[in-house]
């Protein structure tokens, strides 16, 4: 599902490669992204470079890249949101003691949500980049290849809605099927769950791990993440929570 939502994002040009290759290159990019310091920055500047080889225009391959990047987050906060929220409804009616936490992640993901609103708006206003500043300085550089990218999703958001919006359902149900990972793993240790558990604990990790980007393959703070989740979803047992790490 997740390479499906990169699919759409390649517009005419998804006609030049398989959805296979697309899928391996993706693999290889996400597996890039998770063990540099660098993270999505890398992972998804590889993905652009591995798609010259099959005639992909290189500015459509980048602005698919940051594109289906850009409806990644957005399914992922507006996932996260919902996740929360019922979590919050959950443990407002039980009276649990963990109310606190789920507090903060709810208003964590809502504010995501109202910065994610705000950052679509401001899209709209990004002008077209000028003239490439060839001989100038790096920072300059930088401003121009950022400015290429901010506009490009500008592009594709205005001129492809169409397919920004299936993008954005298409990664919604990558999220959703990869948090049955959560939900199986704890059904089959004997913990009683159901899929909204499952679907708390990969988005709250997730929220989480983000924080900890920059440390490669996340190494450690996966594994408190799962710990701090699982106690918010009143599951303290330390077997379950190293069975879950570990798996």
């Amino acid at each position: 599902f997740g390479t499906l939502g990169w699919y759409v994002c390649l517009g005419g040009e998804k006609s030049k490669i398989s959805l296979w290759r697309l899928f391996v290159i993706r693999q290889i990019g996400e597996t890039v992204a998770l063990y540099n310091p660098t993270n999505m920055v890398a992972g998804d500047a590889y993905k652009a470079r591995l798609l010259k080889p099959y005639g992909i225009d290189g500015a459509v391959a980048l602005t698919s890249v940051v594109s289906s990047r850009m409806t990644t987050i957005l399914s992922q906060v507006f996932l996260s949101f919902v996740a929360f929220a019922w979590l919050f409804v959950q443990l407002s009616s039980s009276g649990a003691s963990s109310r606190e936490t789920v507090n903060v992640l709810l208003v964590g993901s809502a504010a995501s949500v109202v910065v994610i609103v705000v950052f679509l708006l401001w899209l709209r206003r990004i002008p077209a980049p000028a003239a490439d500043p060839a001989g100038k300085s790096r920072w300059m550089k930088f401003r121009y290849k950022l400015q290429q990218v901010l506009y490009a999703c500008r592009q594709f958001q205005r001129d492809h809605q169409k397919a920004f919006y299936l993008s954005f359902f298409l990664y919604a149900i990558h999220w959703v099927v990869g948090s049955l990972e959560c939900f199986l793993i704890l059904r089959f240790v004997g913990v009683d769950v159901g899929m909204m558990h499952g679907l708390v604990l990969d988005m709250g990790v997730i929220l989480l791990k983000s924080s900890g980007a920059f440390i490669p393959a996340q190494w450690g703070i996966e594994e408190l993440a799962n710990k701090v989740v699982l106690v918010v979803l009143g599951i303290s047992s330390g077997i379950v929570w190293m069975t879950l790490s570990i798996i």
